[in-house]
């Protein structure tokens, strides 16, 4: 079918499936909408949309029994065989979209549809829907009119049009029987019954325009119904015809049929057939209404007259066999073409002109025109569409009147079409007499085609003196646009030239026209732009941004960065844009909306905004730093409070680590790090992984280096950039800081305990640091010493604490033994009941029962123990210690007696855990503990034959000669041993 420039067909997607694929073509943009449907049974079109008909599984059609009819009876067969299927209507428009649908109360037969109303019916009913009315489409959409034009249907059909309101206004459906006879039968589908009896004259066709409804029946007869009443005002007869295709002509008053037998007939709906049936136009096969024309049934047809007023209808005289196809013209009601085998043929009236050999479809006949669509050439591959398959031919009169113009004269060819009068002639001769500058003749053309702007033009030319000029203006009007052009520079007038090509948007030739000669640099810029603008409608940005370059629209050219995800250029493009441009907000917001802060900041405070703006950005994209910065600059405190406000957000919602990840980069290692030795003291006290323990304290203790740092290099600076004599001063202000930064806390003072901040004291409140300082704005100083003073207690204690339990079940049991001791200066970080017990367990194995014996006085006395748990102790060791004496195989060093016996910390080494006294020692640039020599020399050794993973979790690379340092895993750097000094190493993974 076709309506609106748009062929559409359908295919079937695969072999025996139920889906269909419906092609949506439009021969102007040669675009293809295809649509996946299933169970397609009609396709038909007409007006502004298409209608298309499907088949839905599952919903059974239950018809209502009419009377008499009786709820036990046997359905027909084709009841029988839509009794499981759902049938709906949808219309749809020219690119396939899906404009409204309704539910078919039964399987349809016959489906037909105009500019207004889809009709569809089966054997004996007749469903109508009105989608559109004529008041709608011209527009007289107010209430008032709307009355008068529907008069008598408003009040006729009251009932049904209150219960079927469909989506498109004022759309009415309607329902009827075709063996009731009644004046007025139609009625909504809520209350009409559907018959399923079997009808000895079924319905076989269906054909409706704008005003009537035209069913046809087995028997020959043709009723006829008015719009949109449902009316039947004439019956028509045709004998031994069975008609199987009907069409209207476009004003309704011509019938076209093709019956089973293929045979082609056109019936003059509107001649009237005198009393007697023997006036002008009678047939002697065809009668009217209930009546028959032959004169010896006059009564008869005399008697029909009063009931149903004058009998109308006539066959004219035409008639052709095998015709499959028809179509009338769209703007002549006398003219129809017909398909008749693989010839076209053209009526015009009664008269037929020269068959054309043609095997297509008829797509559209207006004009003179008649448009065919090859399917069987289009479907050898219905998924590629080519405009080939699309073939226009030219009737008889158009063809003779060119011709009569080429070879005799625009006379010649004005008699023809006075002759033969056609809209079509008129206008083919004004633009014959337009191309010769006959303006008298033109004038003539257009006023009989009813052309105001012709007549316009024609006047224009008329008084012009350059006739040049004039034959160019009327090129323009017949679109030959080169011709025009070639015209205005034969005569010099490149800016006319240029103009035309303005006014027909083609910038392309613009810029080639102003290359050679004429304008100046703001037309240039001007036509630059206008391409931008051409491809930018397209979306094609990398096609736009050429032109917007040259144009120098910079507005538009950021867009097309914009849209390409080409922000380094993006960025280029702001350092072209002087200060207080307004696209530099425009830009500050496109940068804000990719993360790219820096970028953003810069337009916001070159631009007219407030620099709050700047800040509100950094804010949002979660660059506290940066927003912290903007805001000390130019004097917005709310920063810091809104920063307070989101992290006691944070922690009271339990996610601390996202509180510590806020301070990092709002650049506060202060509180990052009072916050994560918090959460490493929570996951202390819950017991769980000691390894994750000493990964907080590290995390923590890298914060406070980070702080110190910072402030160590503001210092120098501050003392440089004041008039310091040299880098001697620097240095001694740069160790005194550090020195303070590493003491100020352990006294206590006030002026120790205080980190003498808003956003510290308001921390140390929400994790609940301190009482009576806190309010005041101070943090318990013991509590903070742990997480800043001595930034890497912590993640000591938890590693000499895994460093012994590894050297234990490596059975290196005296190595454990010692690093178990170093342990005991841990016991405010770590659970001392497992401290203890580790170091009698460690000494137990180690035979060092004096080391035990004080292990176990230590356990015994720790006041977390209940009496049964004191009791058990004490047992254990009274059955230990009366099999060995409490005595020692030999004395240990005074540092680890020390710290056993009073807490007293000493310096150890991070590999072995052995106390460094005399021996030589290196210190870690980053944690600052030390390392002793002989044991980074085993590493370099071992790592210079086997550079793998060693038993202590420490990572040596030969080649570099780096080791990373067992506490911070930081790289460190040292000077490598001979490969021949071998290291005394135990086999189970520890060292002696």
């Amino acid at each position: 079918t076709y309506f609106l420039n748009t062929v559409v067909y359908s295919y079937p997607v695969k072999q025996d499936k139920r889906e269909t694929a419906v092609v949506f073509w439009d021969l102007v943009s040669l675009e293809a909408h295809t649509k996946i449907v299933t169970n397609l049974k009609f396709l038909v079109a007409k007006g502004d949309l298409c209608a298309v008909v499907l088949s839905e599984r599952g919903v059974g059609l239950r018809g209502k029994a009419g009377k008499g009819d009786g709820r036990n009876e046997e359905e027909t067969a084709d009841a029988k065989k839509a009794s499981g299927d759902t049938f709906s209507i949808q219309l749809r428009n020219a690119i396939g979209a899906v404009v409204d649908v309704k539910t078919l109360p039964f399987a349809p037969k016959y489906v037909a549809m105009s500019s207004f109303h889809a009709a569809a019916a089966n054997d004996r009913t007749v469903y109508t829907w009105q989608f559109q009315s004529q008041v709608n489409k011209t527009g007289l959409g107010n209430s008032t009119t709307a009355n008068m034009l529907s008069g008598a249907a408003a009040s006729s059909d009251s009932a049904s049009s209150a219960g079927s309101s469909g989506n498109r206004g004022q759309a009415k459906l309607r329902m009827f029987d075709i063996t009731n006879t009644s004046f007025s039968t139609a009625q909504s589908p809520e209350t009409f019954q559907i018959n399923t009896e079997a009808l000895a004259d079924p319905i076989c066709c269906l054909s409706i325009s704008d005003k009537y409804l035209m069913v046809g029946r087995k028997s020959g007869t043709l009723t006829r119904f008015n719009l949109p009443h449902l009316t039947p005002e004439n019956t028509y007869t045709l004998r031994d015809r069975e008609p199987q295709r009907m069409d209207f002509n476009c004003t309704s008053t011509k019938l076209s049929l093709i019956d089973s037998n293929g045979v082609f007939t056109i019936l003059d709906l509107e001649a009237r057939v005198v009393e007697g049936g023997s006036g002008t136009g009678s047939s002697s096969d065809e009668k009217g209404s209930g009546g028959d024309r032959d004169s010896a049934n006059a009564s008869t047809a005399a008697a029909n007259k009063m009931l149903l007023g004058p009998l109308y209808g006539r066959r004219l005289n035409v008639e052709r066999k095998d015709v499959w196809d028809m179509k009338w013209s769209e703007d002549d009601p006398d003219m129809i073409v017909v398909m008749e085998k693989t010839k076209m043929v053209v009526f015009h009236g009664e008269t037929a002109e020269d068959p054309v050999v043609s095997s297509g479809y008829l797509a559209r006949f207006q004009d003179l025109e008649i448009r065919v669509v090859a399917m069987d050439d289009l479907m050898m591959h219905p998924d590629k569409t080519s405009r080939d398959c699309v073939v226009d031919f030219e009737s008889k009169s158009l063809r003779e009147v060119r011709d009569k113009i080429s070879a005799e004269g625009l006379q010649a060819g004005y008699a023809y079409a006075d002759k033969n009068p056609h809209q079509r002639l008129w206008k083919l001769l004004a633009t014959a007499a337009l191309e010769d500058l006959d303006l008298t003749i033109a004038e003539k053309a257009f006023v009989r085609c009813g052309d105001y702007y012709g007549v316009q033009l024609v006047k224009q030319l008329s008084v012009m003196p350059d006739k040049m000029k004039a034959r160019a203006e009327a090129s323009v009007y017949l679109n030959k646009f080169d011709e025009a052009e070639s015209i205005y520079r034969e005569i010099d007038r490149k800016d006319l030239a240029i103009q035309l090509r303005k006014r027909l948007g083609d910038y392309m030739r613009v810029v080639q026209l102003l290359q050679t000669g004429g304008g100046n640099d703001n037309l240039v810029r001007e036509a630059w732009d206008k391409i931008g603008d051409y491809y930018a409608d397209r979306f094609k940005w990398k096609k736009a941004a050429q032109y917007y370059q040259q144009s120098r629209n910079l507005e538009q050219l950021a867009e097309c960065h914009y849209r390409l995800e080409n922000f380094a250029e993006l960025a280029k493009l702001r350092l072209d844009l002087p200060d207080d441009s307004p696209l530099l907000v425009s830009l500050a917001k496109r940068f804000e909306s990719v993360g790219m802060v820096d970028e953003a900041v810069d337009c916001y405070l070159r631009s007219s905004r407030p620099k709050k703006d700047a800040v509100d950005c950094c804010v949002l994209l979660n660059k506290w730093e940066k927003a912290l910065e903007l805001a000390e600059r130019y004097d917005y405190p709310q920063v810091e409070l809104l920063l307070i406000k989101t992290a006691v957000g944070l922690i009271n919602a339990e996610r601390k680590l996202d509180a510590v990840e806020l301070f990092r980069v709002a650049n506060k290692p202060t509180e990052a790090a009072i916050l994560i030795g918090d959460i490493a003291g929570t996951v202390a006290e819950r017991n769980v992984d000691p390894l994750l323990a000493k990964k907080l304290h590290v995390l923590a203790a890298l914060e406070i280096e980070r702080h110190r740092r910072q402030a160590v290099a503001k210092a120098a600076a501050a003392t440089t950039d004041g008039g310091g004599t040299g880098m001697d001063i620097a240095q001694t202000t740069a160790a005194t800081l550090e020195t303070l930064m590493f003491t100020a806390l352990d006294g206590g003072g006030p002026g120790g305990a205080s980190l003498g901040g808003t956003l510290a004291a308001t921390l140390g409140a929400t994790l609940g640091m301190g009482t009576a300082d806190t309010a005041a704005g101070g943090v318990n100083a013991k509590r903070v010493s742990k997480a800043f003073t001595n930034a890497w207690r912590g993640a000591a204690a938890y590693h000499y604490y895994m460093l012994a339990l590894r050297q234990f079940y490596s059975g290196s049991m005296d190595a454990a033994m010692k690093t178990s001791i170093k342990l005991c200066e841990f016991d405010d970080i770590l659970n001392a009941r497992h401290i203890y017990s580790l170091l009698c367990l460690t000494s137990l194995r180690n035979k060092f029962y004096g080391i035990c014996s004080k292990a176990f006085v230590k356990l015994e006395t720790l006041p977390s123990l209940s009496e049964a748990e004191r009791d058990a102790v004490q047992t254990l060791a009274v059955s230990i210690f009366t099999v060995h004496a409490p005595s020692d195989p030999a004395t240990l060093p005074e540092p680890y007696l020390k710290c056993l016996e009073l807490g007293r910390a000493y310096r150890a080494c991070v590999i072995s855990g052995r106390a460094i006294q005399d021996s030589p020692a290196h210190s870690c640039k980053t944690c600052r503990h030390p390392l002793l020599e002989n044991e980074v020399d085993k590493l370099l050794q071992q790592a210079h034959h086997q550079p793998v993973q060693l038993g202590l979790g420490l990572l040596a690379d030969s080649g570099r000669k780096e080791i990373n340092c067992p506490l911070c895993h930081f790289r460190q750097a040292f000077s490598a041993i001979p490969a021949s000094s071998q290291p005394s190493h135990n086999p189970r993974g520890g060292f002696k």
